[in-house]
């Protein structure tokens, strides 16, 4: 199984002493940081000096996370010690533990096979909502909504419906009664019939209905229903799937994962969510990376900066990525330029479109 190329470190320095647990500064992960995304890593000494953790030594981590019944946010489990010789350990959550969002209260116990046991430390750490876990998008309710207007529109449209119908019978009920009351000396002589038959300047000629003919043909007619039944089918794939485009980086940044602009239509504009991850390249590592085509440049309702994560160690190293209106992605600010950044933190709707 291939292990992530990308991982939150929450690092934590224990030494094992006698003395009260001092305080130490705590790790915050997101409930994205998924996939074994967010790990713990326990750097263990005793009286100052690596603490050797021998084959007959077994780590138990006893975590109480924030959320859910008391049975499903307990966890007791194991560790993986990664280098005996220095005291190093780690521990990657589960994606159902990073679900638990709020604070986190640990602590980290060494067993050995002789039966001996030591507490090691206590410690904390947070787990945040990431925003696109919160009620970000009320699609079910926006449909509901719309469902209710149509159902709307429909009924009025029934109720006009039945009213002309009405007044169609009644108009139909008063021709019949004039017919009724028809006499034959009302009606027009056959000579006069016969006058009116043979005007031709009130005739259509057989010479007036080929010139009418020449101007639309049925197969003319079909072309254009079939062309405007083929354009409503486009439009509607393009309303109701998601669709991507692949970016290109730019001044010297490199994609060491591709860089892609997923777009979904809602109502007249789009919800584009950016991926990838760049590396400084040749270039300074600040600047425009990437730029999105001028379809999907964004309102300047999101002409904003977005908080982004890097490929560190370090839990203080992130970046600010800003998107502008004309659609140029820049990372402006960054904790360490030499780290690669994910882009996965920008989202945003477009200006209005009419394709």
């Amino acid at each position: 199984m291939t292990e992530n190329v990308i991982h939150k470190n929450g690092v934590y320095d224990f030494n094992v002493t006698t003395q009260e647990d001092k305080p130490l500064q705590k790790s915050v992960f997101y409930t994205q940081d998924s996939g074994g995304t967010a790990r713990l890593i326990f750097n263990i000494d005793k009286d100052n000096q690596d603490l050797v953790l021998s084959s007959a030594a077994e780590l138990e981590l006893a975590m109480i996370l924030a959320k859910g019944k008391e049975s499903e946010s307990k966890y007791l489990v194991k560790p993986t010690i990664i280098d005996g010789v220095r005291g190093i350990a780690e521990y990657s959550l589960t994606d159902s533990q990073i679900a638990h969002d709020g604070n986190a209260i640990a602590e980290l116990y060494i067993k050995y096979k002789n039966s001996q046991a030591m507490r090691v430390y206590k410690f904390e750490f947070e787990i945040k909502k990431a925003l696109i876990d919160s009620d970000f998008f009320p699609v079910a309710e926006f449909y509901v909504e719309r469902w209710d207007d149509y159902e709307k529109i429909f009924d009025e449209s029934f109720e006009r419906l039945n009213a002309k119908l009405d007044d169609v019978d009644k108009k139909a009920d008063d021709l019949k009664t004039q017919f009724d009351a028809m006499q034959p000396t009302q009606f027009a002589q056959k000579t006069d019939l016969n006058a009116h038959v043979n005007n031709a300047d009130i005739h259509v000629t057989a010479t007036d209905k080929t010139s009418w003919n020449a101007k639309e043909t049925t197969a003319s007619a079909q072309a254009k229903a079939d062309k405007a039944l083929a354009d409503a089918k486009a439009f509607f794939e393009l309303s109701s799937e998601v669709q991507s485009v692949n970016l290109t980086p730019k001044n010297g940044f490199i994609a060491t994962q591709p860089l892609v602009a997923r777009y979904v239509k809602f109502g007249t504009r789009f919800l584009v969510l950016i991926g990838g991850i760049v590396g400084k390249g040749t270039g300074t590592g600040i600047g425009v990376c990437a730029s999105v085509p001028s379809l999907l440049a964004p309102d300047t309702a999101w002409n904003k900066l977005f908080s982004a994560s890097q490929q560190s160690s370090s839990a203080n190293n992130r970046a600010n990525v800003y998107i502008s209106s004309g659609g140029d992605i820049s990372v402006v600010a960054a904790g360490d330029v030499t780290v690669n950044t994910g882009l996965d933190c920008v989202i945003y709707f477009t200006k209005e479109v009419t394709t």
